[in-house]
């Protein structure tokens, strides 16, 4: 699964270029954009997009714990204490709904979700994920549900209703089975999503690049005081090992390894995924990190995990749905090409140790970066 094919990484020919236009410096990367490739991946993505947005409507109907075990829909937009007021100046002319209306939007969310999924008028349902769940982000009026990867959702759903993602593994192509339609998507569909999530992870590292961060290791001190691991196994673990447990989420070493370390893997996470050499162990740090921050450390970050590890796939070559599910009807088990895994690995070698030379130096002072609470939601 690793190689990768012409599928994938498409290469212009002179015959992509339309004859009896002239050649501009534009022509072949135009050509490169241009190129048709395997149209699973974005159908893969397209799924996993609708599914995750059918999802989030569920999770404002049922009691969460970043409410305290309240319903998420009562407390930020159908209680009768909510006073609405435009948190965005851009929207304040946004008609505040009542109750029923709001319901209608969600409701609105979870079908065009599903439908997203299915690949059912795929772009119709996009647009009315977009809309719906660009709504309830515009008039929530006190800024406190919502995290920094809803806003990610929002992108990548509105990208996918300019893409033909319903090409493949759909609803919409069974329906216009024996037209001749393509099954293909030209290549830059899968250009403009990764580039989306390398600028996402890139600018989550730059906001970590603070005082607050890196310094004094806040939030990240703070999150492993309530972290959900002490609540999952505290009760199981007997009096010493529960003090062995607190000891090492409230020190400090591990305390500024994370905060380091996060805004490292922020930062370069993007540019591993896009390079074929790093991309195997781009795949296994997404898989720890988003780990992490399901089973150790949040109890309530929802759907941010899956969000994170099912967008990733879009790094993988065009045609990879067909490989793997060609592996699972006939598993063939080989030798990993270590050399190429470490080689990729290799590749990292002088960024950490330019990172880890960062790490081991005395903390400066006077602090150079900025002081405040605001970077917090940048990660």
């Amino acid at each position: 699964m690793s190689n990768e094919s012409n599928a994938g990484s498409p290469v212009p020919e002179a015959a992509a270029i339309r004859p009896g236009r002239p050649l501009s410096r534009l022509s072949p990367f135009q050509a490169w954009l241009a190129t048709p490739v395997n149209g699973a991946s974005l159908a893969v993505f397209r799924f996993c997009v609708g599914i995750v947005m059918a999802l989030e409507a569920y999770t404002l109907c049922v009691p969460s714990a970043s409410t305290f075990n309240q319903v998420p829909l009562t407390t930020f937009y159908t209680g009768a204490d909510i006073k609405f007021r435009a948190p965005y100046e851009a929207f304040a002319w946004l008609p505040m709904l009542p109750p029923f209306w709001i319901h209608v939007f969600v409701g609105l969310l979870a079908v065009g979700g599903i439908c997203m999924a299915i690949g059912l008028f795929h772009r119709l349902a996009a647009a009315a994920v977009f809309l719906s769940w660009g709504y309830l982000y515009a008039v929530e009026s006190t800024r406190t549900y919502w995290m920094s990867y809803y806003y990610l959702e929002l992108l990548v759903t509105f990208l996918l209703i300019w893409m033909p993602a319903s090409r493949r593994y759909s609803v919409d192509a069974w329906l216009n089975r024996g037209k001749g339609l393509p099954d293909t998507v030209p290549f830059w569909t899968l250009v403009l999503l990764r580039a989306q999530l390398v600028v996402t992870y890139f600018y989550a590292g730059v906001a970590k690049v603070s005082a607050d961060w890196l310094i004094d290791g806040e939030p990240v001190r703070y999150f492993l005081s309530r972290a959900r691991v002490i609540d999952e196994l505290g009760p199981k673990l007997s009096e010493s090992q529960a003090q062995l447990l607190g000891r090492i989420l409230h020190s400090e070493v591990l305390t500024y390894f994370i905060s380091w370390i996060g805004a490292g893997f922020d930062l370069s996470i993007g540019f591993m995924l896009l390079f074929r050499r790093t991309r195997i162990l781009g795949m296994v740090l997404i898989l720890i990190f988003h780990g992490t921050n399901h089973f150790v450390l949040f109890k309530d970050i929802h759907w941010f995990p899956l969000v994170g590890l099912t967008t990733a796939l879009i790094f993988l070559d065009a045609d990879w749905p067909e490989r793997f599910w060609r592996w699972i009807r006939d598993p063939k088990f080989v030798a990993p090409d270590w050399k190429y895994f470490f080689g990729g690995a290799s590749r990292c070698r002088s960024w950490v140790r330019r990172w880890a030379g960062v790490w081991h130096r005395p903390r400066p002072r006077p602090r150079p970066f900025p002081r405040g609470r605001g970077v917090w939601a940048g990660g």
